[in-house]
């Protein structure tokens, strides 16, 4: 929305300038009479015509977001969201950011979550990093034109990384052409950011370099996967940039659940521990251990861990609180306040519970 404001900012600025040149050449005596006053209206009403088309597609883009951030806030704020519907949210983001457009557009279709995921953000994502492992850096570079300044803020570098390995690669069969390219789409970006030169000139020295030289690991530009790793920078600059996680959610909250049952390491896994499989093991790698091998029960009220000389004790409504915890709350009285709720329940329909 801000790069399109900027756009017709422009648009006006070009009708208002037409406007007054027309007025000055009346007034000059140099329009042409009614006819060439006619004629340069004209082409004015076209233009305005465009502007106003635009700001109208603009508000409609405008409202529907409005409408999908309400949406969400909403849903955020409704005590009735399920966990089965954060996780299909969860799931849908990880099939965007892995490139499963389809696969993700039938789950939201399927599941009514439209206003709830970024499906425009990572449809736009997704064939630019492809553009890019194929060598092709025209839309990558359009979108860090119209996000320069949101770019400086995260401290991303993707601009000039894409721009200096175009440069290296169309020295590989034209060093002429390299440096015409640098001169105009380097330098200038270097008289603004001084600590760029040391890069340049690294990239230039590779360009009279011998063969042997150029294929030496102590240059980056040769290296096959060198596009492969711009790919990437540019996803991260992007997520950075519109304020998504770089972690996927949906492994994150796997990798939470990992953690609770990441105890010492030990030589055998039983069958029905989830760590015994690989790909759970694979993303459970780097994850520190638990201290504890068992779970403990910690009251809500007290903070004290509940056990045989301080048992758990459950309210009707299915809350649990520690022997000690409901002692203090009722005090001399014999009605217990639930602190989460807020509904009162006699001593007497409270019940022990048994872990075993």
């Amino acid at each position: 929305m801000r790069v399109e404001g900027k756009k017709l900012e422009k648009e006006w600025s070009v009708v208002i300038k037409a406007l007054e040149t027309l007025t000055a050449r009346e007034e000059k005596g140099e329009g042409g009479g009614v006819d060439g006053l006619i004629k340069g209206l004209d082409k004015i009403d076209a233009k305005l015509k465009g502007v106003k088309r635009k700001l109208n597609d603009g508000f409609r883009e405008q409202t529907t977001l409005m409408d999908q951030s309400c949406n969400r806030a909403r849903l955020a704020a409704s005590p009735a969201t399920s966990g089965e519907e954060n996780s299909l949210r969860h799931l849908t983001e990880y099939l965007l950011r892995e490139g499963h457009i389809k696969t993700a557009h039938s789950l939201v279709k399927e599941t009514g979550i439209e206003d709830h995921v970024d499906l425009n953000l990572f449809q736009y994502l997704c064939p630019i990093t492809q553009q890019l492992l194929n060598k092709n850096a025209t839309d990558a570079l359009q979108w860090c034109g119209e996000n320069r300044s949101r770019l400086k803020k995260v401290g991303s570098t993707i601009e000039f990384d894409i721009k200096l390995q175009m440069c290296a690669d169309i020295g590989v069969k034209d060093a002429h052409g390299a440096v015409e390219y640098c001169t105009k789409n380097i330098i200038p970006i270097c008289q603004k950011e001084k600590c760029y030169l040391d890069q340049v000139a690294k990239m230039l020295g590779w360009l009279v370099a011998t063969d042997e030289m150029k294929s030496s690991s102590r240059y980056s530009f040769a290296d096959p996967e060198k596009w492969a790793q711009l790919s990437e920078q540019f996803v991260s600059s992007y997520l950075r940039v519109c304020y998504i996680p770089e972690t996927p959610l949906f492994l994150q909250c796997l990798q939470a659940g990992l953690l609770c049952l990441n105890t010492s390491k030990v030589s055998s896994l039983s069958v029905s521990d989830p760590l015994s499989n690989s790909l759970f093991a694979s993303l459970a790698e780097g994850l520190p251990c638990m201290t504890r091998k068992n779970s403990v029960l910690l009251c809500r009220i007290t903070g004290e861990v509940m056990d045989d000389n301080n048992p758990p004790t459950v309210t009707p409504q299915g809350y649990v609180y520690s022997e000690a915890g409901i002692e203090q709350s009722v005090g001399s009285g014999d009605t217990f306040t639930c602190p989460q709720t807020g509904s009162q329940h006699p001593v007497q329909s409270l019940r022990k519970v048994f872990v075993m």
